[in-house]
């Protein structure tokens, strides 16, 4: 008979897998946004399957992402102005630092964040790019002028059209088979706000027609018309009443201004009082509120342990989300990827069972004879071959890592711990087994890592940056605690007050005096020897917070029923308690 403390684990696993459904809530929010939330559940019936007009414009991103984070304020404005234009052209979001949706970002192939992808109407599923376009994420500024550009160059009849006017007969501006009575013609000064007030009323194609010109496009038309530069901006009305066209000029208050707020509310205005319209097509819509950052109240947390659960927590998102999302590993990516797990198997200082599943990691990766590996591979890799003695949980729980939102610290939090760490427990070994240490091997393989395999595209090129000069300061067995030490206070530096800095935990220079007293001289200055010292007792894997007795075993039978797909016990069908 199984004893009841058995049933009461397995209730634990399978309630969290059961829970493992509910996607991170990342960045946005779909009905005060305007944009669309992907996920591994959603993206392919909303980008692929469904017979819609729209194209998307994805951002994919990581919710711990530093850069993502001071992405978001700029796509949430751009969504915001392109809310209209949602017969065209929708904005979408997928937080691929939720390990739900790894499988999804590796099959699109997301290898930084953010990336930027526009996919067109009704795309194949052809991997890697479906048929998308990336967009340069720097460039920002144009990302909507570069959207009217794919609509001008498309014939799509169920779109706008953006191409100027170019007949000198204004019967020509009403399509054959169409019945709008009404038509707007833009004067143009400005190509880009005449695009964008035409994208604005794009739910209303089949109501009324807005066309732009300009006197290099129609010098003729605009002559006849009478138009002189003087009345730039300029609308002019034209009606189609039982096939005879009536037109004026109706450049009402745009005093020369060339807005694309004056130039719709002109043409709203017109539209309300005419005939053979339905007046609340045009009703105004509410101005979404501003967002506004909400401010935690901050929280006084001094973290006195280092927590072995956040290390765990961050190896497994590590190996199993964010490595994977490369297509293919190969080159100098296989050379990091090797060194890096070499340097994991060597150096990290957890419980038996994960150094056990470390060191087997390595020995296959190290077996492989050709110079590069598949994501898929990767994945199934990180997987097998786990039992009570080797294994590394599929768990998601954040201890002192943890922020006060589900999108502060997290993954960044457990790297930065993991590689104090990984430099402390190389200085142990150092002393304890009497061996040298390759001091600038450590700092050069997480170097590597960063680089190829930390996926925050900015904070990748700036830790590239605050570690230029690693060669000229690792002299000594103890100078790469130090120097990774000193890299980190000055990120600390450089981001306090950041949009990205959790409210509750202030970024400050470590350790603080609370935790290290003896640590600052009288003129308030840090103390190198004395961080040294706090550093080798805060960071060794003899102080930390050991995982408890329960997770311990919570662990152990997620590794015998998740991958190698064993029975949990006699009589219990075959479950795949955490699996993916």
């Amino acid at each position: 008979m199984m004893s009841i403390q058995f049933f009461i684990l397995l209730f634990i696993v399978l309630t969290y897998r059961l829970d493992a459904k509910n996607f991170h809530p990342g960045l946005y929010k779909a009905d005060k946004h305007h944009i669309t939330i992907l996920n591994d559940d959603n993206y392919r019936k909303i980008l692929f399957e469904e017979a819609g007009k729209s194209m998307y414009f994805v951002e994919f991103y990581a919710h711990w992402c530093g850069t993502c984070k001071r992405y978001a304020p700029i796509w949430i404005k751009l969504a915001d102005e392109a809310k209209s234009w949602k017969n065209v052209v929708k904005f979408a979001a997928m937080n691929c630092g939720d390990s739900l949706n790894s499988p999804a970002c590796t099959d699109l192939e997301i290898h930084m964040y953010p990336t930027i992808r526009l996919f067109p109407v009704r795309p194949q599923f052809n991997p890697p790019l479906h048929g998308a376009t990336d967009f340069d994420t720097e460039k920002k500024s144009i990302f909507l002028s570069q959207i009217l550009d794919e609509v001008e160059k498309s014939n799509k009849t169920f779109w706008p059209n953006l191409k100027p006017f170019k007949s000198q007969n204004l019967n020509d501006i009403f399509p054959i088979g169409k019945r709008q009575k009404y038509a707007f013609l833009i004067i143009e000064n400005d190509a880009l706000i005449a695009k964008k007030t035409i994208m604005d009323f794009s739910d209303f194609l089949d109501t009324f027609i807005i066309r732009r010109t300009n006197w290099n496009e129609n010098a003729d038309l605009l002559k006849n018309l009478k138009i002189d530069n003087s009345s730039l901006p300029g609308l002019v009305v034209i009606e189609n009443i039982n096939d005879r066209i009536f037109y004026r000029l109706y450049n009402k208050n745009l005093f020369n201004k060339d807005s694309r707020e004056e130039l719709s509310a002109l043409i709203k205005e017109y539209i309300q009082t005419a005939p053979y319209i339905n007046h609340q097509l045009l009703t105004t819509t509410k101005t979404p509120e501003t967002i506004t950052a909400q401010k935690s109240e901050q929280i006084d947390k001094i973290v006195s342990k280092v927590s072995m659960q956040d290390l765990e927590t961050g190896l497994h998102l590590m190996l199993r989300n964010e490595i994977p999302q490369s297509g293919t590993i190969k080159e100098e990516e296989f050379y990091a990827l090797r060194r890096w797990i070499r340097t994991l198997a060597m150096y990290f200082p957890g419980r038996k069972e994960v150094r056990n599943y470390l060191a087997n990691l390595d020995r296959k990766l190290s077996s492989i004879k050709s110079s590069h590996i598949t994501g898929d591979e990767w994945i199934q890799m990180t997987k097998q071959d786990q039992n009570s003695e080797s294994y590394l949980p599929e768990s998601t729980e954040w201890v002192h890592c943890k922020g006060s939102t589900p999108n502060y610290r997290g993954y960044p939090c457990s790297l930065w711990t993991l590689f104090h760490t990984l430099t402390v427990h190389q200085y142990e070994l150092r002393i304890d087994m009497s061996k040298s240490v390759d001091v600038r091997g450590i700092i050069e393989s997480i170097r590597f890592f960063v680089r190829y395999f930390f996926r925050c595209s900015e904070c990748s090129k700036n830790f590239k940056k605050e570690t230029y000069d690693y060669l000229d300061h690792l002299k000594e067995s103890q100078d790469a605690v130090l120097y990774l030490w000193k890299v980190h206070n000055s990120v600390n530096s450089r981001l306090a007050k950041d949009i990205t800095e959790d409210p509750a935990f202030p970024k400050v220079q470590f350790p603080p005096k609370q935790l290290c007293p003896d640590c600052y001289d009288i003129d308030n200055q840090l103390v190198d020897n004395k961080v040294f010292d706090f550093l080798m007792s805060y960071y060794s894997s003899k102080n930390m917070l050991p995982i408890n007795e329960l997770d311990k075993r919570v662990g152990n039978l997620n590794a015998r029923s998740i991958l190698n797909n064993s029975q949990v016990s006699k009589g219990i069908r075959k479950t795949k308690l955490l699996s993916r």
